[in-house]
């Protein structure tokens, strides 16, 4: 008995042994992940009836930061300033140029040339003055030493159809009158008709006692525009001039 005894003791002596030194103590180990050499889960999309698509790596959604309630800076609100009032240029008068256009020696003349300038914008006064009125160009033949030999002259014009002729007189000498034109190209041409009939001739310009008429016209333009604007009147020469505005009390 005493010997099973000993036999037993043996056997627990030698095991406790063998767990001591032989095998490794139970240590407790905490769970570790290490990195694995794994790829990441991919998501294949796949068209209908159609090849697989290219693989699209899956991402995380963005980490949205919290919302932080904005909050306006405390700023002095500055209301904007005027703009500065630009100095007003004192304001200027118009400068009147007036110009004195004649003279007219028919009044249906002067009328048309007024209305023309009103027309244009400028301010127009008429005026009538006594003296000789232009009457236009006057078509003379040479001097005849006598009273038969001009009436020679005039009978061997009316011949050649020239019937507006006649004999005139100046002091001892005689002459025929071709003709008084308003128009000078008008002149011209009875010149060139009796030059090729033989005779000789003169232009003179014939006046006569009567009314002349002015006009007076008040513009802000030039002055030369108006006179570029006044016709050359049936063929008379109009002549225009600067005047004083207010001493014309226009």
């Amino acid at each position: 008995m005493r010997n099973f005894f000993l036999f037993v003791l043996l056997i627990n002596l030698l095991a406790l042994a063998y767990q001591s030194w032989i095998l490794e103590p139970a240590v407790s180990v905490a769970p570790d992940f290490a990195a694995q050499d794994v790829p990441e889960l991919l998501q294949v999309e796949r068209e209908k009836d159609g090849p697989a698509a290219v693989p699209v790596p899956m991402q995380a959604p963005p980490i949205q930061a919290p919302a932080v309630p904005e909050v306006a800076p405390a700023a002095t609100v500055q209301a904007a300033a005027p703009p500065e009032a630009q100095p007003q240029l004192p304001g200027t008068a118009a400068v009147y140029r007036c110009v004195r256009i004649g003279p007219f020696a028919q009044e249906k003349d002067v009328q048309s040339v007024q209305t023309e300038l009103q027309g244009q914008g400028a301010t127009v006064q008429r005026s009538a003055e006594a003296g000789r009125v232009w009457l236009g160009y006057w078509v003379q033949s040479a001097t005849y030493p006598s009273r038969q030999a001009a009436e020679a002259a005039r009978k061997k014009l009316i011949a050649k159809d020239m019937p507006d002729v006649y004999v005139i007189a100046e002091a001892s000498e005689y002459r025929v009158s071709l003709g008084v034109f308003r128009l000078r190209s008008s002149a011209e041409q009875v010149v060139a008709r009796a030059q090729k009939l033989g005779f000789s001739t003169r232009t003179i310009e014939r006046f006569q006692p009567g009314t002349n008429f002015w006009l007076l016209a008040k513009t802000t333009g030039d002055p030369a525009v108006l006179k570029d604007a006044v016709p050359n009147v049936a063929g008379q020469i109009v002549r225009s001039q600067k005047v004083d505005c207010s001493a014309n009390g226009i």
